[in-house]
């Protein structure tokens, strides 16, 4: 083997090096950081060559997300100290049972959870809708996809606990708001009465495999790397992220629901989440719904298990 071509067998592994690692970095920070313009979120398959070429190489532009829809009952807009600024949404009604604190998913905004907020207050429960960190009405333009968001869940309940003190307190997540919600019981002393988690994933790593796997770009080796630069990128270490450990530390009562056709979070997160819960704990699983969306198709098994749910664990 000549040493001219060892030299270019050596010069490709760098330049392959090189080049995977570029890319890895901008899907992570695509991945994990939103910008002002307002362009959609398209699916790989439907774009032209030359476009697949670019969302390869740079990946997809995530459009901060906005609030364009707010409750059609009174409610106060107040701010909450998190991990950064935070506008939360505080609908109240007349002697109320409970109060649920209500955290939105990856990409999303707390006026996604109006129509599931809804229902809850008909159920005689106050409501606060928070925006995480980055979204809607908060500071901010990222997302540790629900890591630093535990800080957020951490002081909405604390605000709660110095204003409305005196009634049961449940926290209510859908995907990473779930996966928030985990991850604050893992690191601290939250004593809330309950918790609804509606399709938590199972670990960062899975989570991001999944999004290969939907918009068709490989994750051999990308995903990994994906996973360590934007480690690097958001400050915190996202191989260790994984909510299907931090259920582990959960003891109070639990209802996860899960959509059977979930094409982001497989059953095999949801039964790996559920099985290490250590309290009283339920798993109430719609078979004609995907990821998040109920309401849609499973209405009143939804309000059934819910309601019958917070009025178990508010007595």
């Amino acid at each position: 083997m000549s040493k001219k071509f060892k030299y270019s067998v050596f010069s490709g592994g760098i330049i392959f090096l090189i080049l995977i690692n570029f890319i890895a970095y901008n899907h992570a920070y695509q991945f994990t950081h939103f910008t002002n313009s307002p362009q959609s979120h398209t699916r790989i398959t439907s774009l032209a060559p030359s476009e697949k070429l670019k969302v390869l190489f740079n990946g997809f532009e995530n459009s901060r997300p906005k609030n364009r829809s707010s409750p059609s009952q009174n409610y106060q807009t107040i701010h909450i100290q998190g991990y950064a600024e935070l506008e939360a949404w505080y609908c109240q009604v007349e002697n109320p049972l409970g109060i649920v604190i209500m955290f939105h998913g990856y990409r999303g905004k707390k006026s996604r959870m109006i129509n599931k907020a809804e229902e809850i207050l008909k159920m005689g429960y106050n409501t606060l809708l928070v925006d995480f960190y980055g979204s809607g009405g908060s500071e901010g333009n990222s997302t540790s996809i629900g890591f630093h968001e535990a800080k957020d869940v951490i002081a909405s309940y604390q605000y709660i606990q110095n204003h409305a003190a005196g009634i049961p307190v449940f926290l209510f997540g859908t995907s990473m708001g779930s996966a928030a919600i985990l991850k604050a019981m893992e690191s601290s002393d939250l004593q809330a009465d309950g918790l609804i988690l509606e399709c938590p994933f199972g670990t960062l790593r899975q989570a991001v495999q999944n999004r290969f796997e939907l918009t068709g770009v490989p994750s051999f080796i990308l995903s990994d790397l994906l996973l360590f630069w934007g480690s690097v990128q958001n400050d915190f270490w996202a191989f260790d992220h994984n909510p299907e450990e931090y259920a582990a530390h959960v003891a109070i009562p639990t209802l996860m629901i899960y959509g059977e056709k979930d094409d982001k979070v497989k059953r095999e997160e949801t039964d790996a989440v559920f099985e290490n819960l250590s309290g009283k704990k339920e798993l109430l699983l719609l078979p004609n719904s995907g990821h998040t969306r109920f309401l849609r198709n499973h209405r009143e098994e939804w309000k059934k298990s819910v309601g019958d749910f917070l009025k178990r664990n508010s007595q």
